[in-house]
């Protein structure tokens, strides 16, 4: 028999329970101020504790338990916190991914979690039944909002904490809602069904662009750079009274924005919203499709989707009439024993019940699974253990001083979790998690302000945008004492900016770390406007502080070969003195993951076996300076391979970056490897003079060693960068852009 499980952490949670039971633990938006700022609401400790007991316990009864690999799409929520608490309380382990990586990469990375449980909003698990192929071990179902046209059961019907309104928007679903949504069901099938018909027979395009219509039609994020409006994306922004991390009851945001064909003032039915929705995306193939044989592929499949028409409304009623005959089942069981009609002392009996007798599961047991986003490489299941959970909390609480973080501002769900296990209140502004660059900052601000915010966790697409938001508006934060910055790198003249509008003795923490080790290194602003910020900009790299606690920092001589052990990294060190002493960075300690659940073979190209320590190869190229302080210079996968040697990416643009009328910059490659020229993509500020500024960056060149060889400068209109943080270069494409710029010039 499987002994049952939970993280020991959790018991940094029950301490804080026991201690604070009326301390606010989520403070989470729900509706407007009369002054158009978002409204909050919030949930205790002991309310969350009920919650997440009574969700783990049914989870439990569901047969979820030890080991069991759920997949969790939900939206930053209460709902969402409550859930993981559940799982971690059980021993299941929980499968998250960021949603703006796209739907084809995250289909493709779901599948390859073999998750028998999934729990998610209704576009996620429409995007589990249309694409169920992804999904063909999942046995156990839970909606997190009004389930449509699938099975399981809905986080609504398990009690709630009393008098706690976390899941007000989320109306149980029954035969009446299917009939309501069953026009909007016909057309996301039909709309699949098109799709399907038109690659068959020819439409222009791949199976990739079949995900992508599909995905829009259920309105979900394809892998663009930039969706239409905030409400393309997976998750809607808001919910019908402002609320986020709720899918809406109301007929607009549960089915997607609605189009200028709509006006303000009227409110469309779901299948209005998605037949319209499905009349531009058949409008938008044929405009794409040539003429002939594409054209008719369209027409095709538009006829095609007219047959099916009848065939899946006999569908639909079949599912609507089962669907009755399970609510009827399900209101016999509750005049019985049924858990369904469990009241709030019964279902917290229940999770108190199932989760007694629980024992730590030991350090090396897997706890989580989280992917990379796949922004600079493929996307990897990241394997996290409970060891390397717990060492992450206490490096959160050591990075702090030991001094208890008060009040947190969480825009990466994680670090709620870590925080809510020092005791943090955690307030959640309004943000779209696969677009965190869309948060307003006028929001941002006001949290901090009302809640009296000590501390926050943001990447650059949030912390630029508070930056400007402060110095146009004169809006002060003087309760926020310390920032961490993560997800990409702070621009050192935001981190300086920051510093000028903050309180004197506030913090700013330019932090570094991947999913696989989060942290690894960090540096206070104060340190790294020392003088570091000016060796930056001639040419020594961007320093990211030193490790954190308890992990250790080496360098391996740069190869794209797999090193199996130590020794053999050992055999290559000679080779760092070709390379100036740049490296490629390898970290270990007790937060680093030591393994990949997928794809297998990540692991042999990306850990070192040093007897029975596992280091990770971060895949950045860096230096250690003689105070332990690490300077980064680039990606592996970017350096450019001149006839003279490697040149780095980071380490060239910080020097460029710094003329007037530049946005950035980003060093590529063209030509065969070992031949390649470097060519300097650059990114102009609107209107700057790019003849002067092309005389300019040639004179810089010839300043610095590392920049001489940079004799070709192309400007571009945008970068390609991730859509998340907006920081991320996709150099790889520029790359080919420039090879196409320089063949055309000769």
């Amino acid at each position: 028999m499987t002994t049952a499980t939970y993280w020991q952490a959790i018991d940094r949670f029950r301490a804080v329970v026991a201690d604070q039971p009326d301390r606010e633990a989520v403070i989470f938006p729900a509706g407007t101020t009369a002054t158009g700022l978002p409204d909050y609401r919030h949930l205790t400790y002991r309310e969350l504790d009920t919650w997440s007991d009574t969700i783990g316990g049914h989870l439990a009864a569901a047969g979820v338990g030890r080991g069991t690999r759920t997949i969790v799409l939900v939206l930053p929520s209460p709902e969402l916190y409550a859930i993981m608490l559940g799982l971690l309380k059980i021993g299941a382990v929980p499968v998250v991914i960021d949603p703006g990586m796209g739907l084809r990469k995250m289909l493709n990375c779901l599948r390859a979690a073999d998750a028998e449980a999934f729990i998610g909003i209704p576009q996620a698990h429409a995007a589990r039944v249309l694409f169920s192929r992804y999904f063909r071990d999942v046995r156990v179902k839970i909606t997190v909002g009004p389930r449509w046209f699938w099975g399981g059961e809905t986080l609504q019907s398990w009690a709630a904490p009393d008098g706690s309104e976390a899941t007000a928007a989320h109306p149980n679903t029954d035969t009446s809602v299917l009939d309501e949504e069953s026009g909007a069901t016909r057309d996301v099938l039909t709309a699949a069904a098109a799709t399907q018909s038109a690659v068959a027979a020819g439409a222009p395009g791949t199976a990739a662009d079949q995900h992508d219509v599909e995905a829009a039609a259920l309105g979900l994020d394809s892998e663009v750079s930039t969706p239409a409006t905030p409400g393309d994306a997976l998750a809607p922004t808001t919910s019908a009274d402002g609320g986020l991390g709720t899918l809406p009851a109301s007929d607009e945001a549960a089915t997607g924005p609605v189009t200028a064909r709509n006006t303000r003032g009227s409110k469309p039915s779901p299948a209005g919203a998605m037949s319209v929705r499905l009349h531009e995306l058949l409008t938008a193939l044929e405009q794409h499709a040539p003429a002939g044989r594409g054209g008719a592929a369209v027409a095709k499949a538009a006829a095609t989707a007219d047959q099916l028409g009848p065939v899946i409304g006999s569908r639909l009623r079949t599912l609507r009439s089962t669907a009755a005959g399970t609510r009827a089942r399900w209101e016999r069981r509750s005049r019985g024993a049924g858990t369904a009609a469990l009241g709030a002392r019964d279902t917290a009996a229940l999770g108190a019940g199932v989760l007694a007798d629980r024992v730590p599961a030991p350090d090396g047991e897997l706890l989580l699974i989280a992917f990379t986003t796949g922004s600079t490489g493929p996307a990897k299941a990241v394997e996290m253990t409970h060891g390397n959970l717990s060492a992450m909390v206490d490096q959160v609480d050591a990075a702090r001083g030991r001094v208890a973080p008060d009040t947190s501002l969480i825009t990466l769900p994680l670090v709620g979790i870590l925080d809510m296990l020092l005791g943090a209140r955690c307030v959640l502004p309004p943000l779209v998690p696969s677009q965190v660059g869309s948060t307003e900052p006028a929001h941002v601000a006001d949290a901090i302000n009302r809640f009296g915010v000590r501390t926050m966790f943001a990447s650059p697409a949030v912390l630029i945008p508070l930056l400007r938001h402060l110095e146009s508006s004169g809006t002060e934060l003087p309760t926020l004492h310390s920032i961490y910055s993560g997800g990409a790198p702070v621009p050192d003249w935001c981190i300086a900016g920051l510093r000028e509008v903050l309180p004197a003795d506030a913090e700013v923490h330019a932090g570094y770390g991947s999913t696989e080790a989060l942290p690894m290194s960090t540096i206070e602003s104060r340190e790294l406007l020392g003088g570091l910020v000016e060796r930056a900009h001639h040419g020594e790299g961007t320093c990211i502080g030193r490790p954190a606690e308890g992990v250790r920092a080496r360098l391996v001589a740069i190869t794209d070969d797999p090193i199996k052990l130590w020794s053999d990294a050992e055999a290559r060190e000679a080779e760092l003195v070709a390379t100036r002493g740049i490296g490629e960075l390898v970290v270990a300690g007790p937060n680093v993951s030591t393994r990949y659940y997928w794809p297998r073979e990540a692991n042999r190209a990306g850990k070192i076996t040093d007897g029975d320590v596992v280091w990770h190869r971060t895949g950045d190229l860096a230096w250690i300076d003689q105070e332990g302080r690490i300077w980064f210079c680039g990606r592996k996968s970017q350096r450019v391979h001149t006839a003279d040697g490697p040149m780095f990416s980071v380490q060239v643009e910080q020097v460029f970056n710094t003329l007037p009328g530049v946005v950035r910059t980003a060093l590529v490659g063209v030509g065969p490897r070992g031949a390649q020229q470097p060519v300097l993509c650059v990114e102009a500020e609107p209107g700057a003079d790019t003849v002067l500024l092309a005389a300019q960056l040639r004179t810089r060149a010839t300043e610095f060693e590392v920049t001489a060889p940079v004799s070709t400068f192309l400007f571009h209109p945008k970068f390609p960068v991730d859509i998340r943080h907006n920081a991320k270069i996709g150099r790889e494409q520029l790359s080919i852009w420039a090879t196409q710029q320089l063949g055309e010039d000769k």
